[in-house]
């Protein structure tokens, strides 16, 4: 599962997987657009607390990871460097692990080009399971 934030991100899951919607939290009373779904309230403050933009629209749908995307292979190709990890238990070496990787990443890779290419990956299996 992930967080969905604000109306337009999460009108597009609905348009191309509305089943993969598992629930919307919300501030305020939503729009009819959302009223196939399990809507939890929560106050202002614990909505600050989970979401992670500057200006919350006040509205983001918890959201199933698509079953395509889950692979017992890995991607081809798969660079220079990979790191797997299995039932990690230390949460300082896990935090220590990730930095270090996202240093690696800054470094290499353009943030917006990699975004962009997720986003594509992403919505394309959306497009496939849909």
């Amino acid at each position: 599962m992930f967080l969905v934030e604000g109306h337009r991100a999460i009108h597009q899951i609905i348009q191309q997987q509305p089943e993969a919607v598992q629930e919307i939290l919300a501030v305020t009373p939503l729009s009819q657009t959302y009223s196939g779904y399990p809507i939890r309230y929560v106050t202002a403050g614990q909505f600050s607390a989970i979401c992670q933009t500057q200006t919350p629209q006040g509205v983001m749908a918890v959201v199933r990871v698509p079953q395509a995307l889950y692979t017992d292979t890995l991607p081809h190709p798969i660079g220079s460097k990979v790191l797997l990890l299995e039932a990690v238990q230390d949460r300082h070496l896990l935090a220590r692990l990730a930095r270090n990787g996202a240093e690696v990443v800054a470094q290499k890779f353009d943030q917006r080009a990699q975004i962009r290419r997720l986003e594509e990956i992403y919505f394309g299996m959306l497009g496939k399971l849909g």
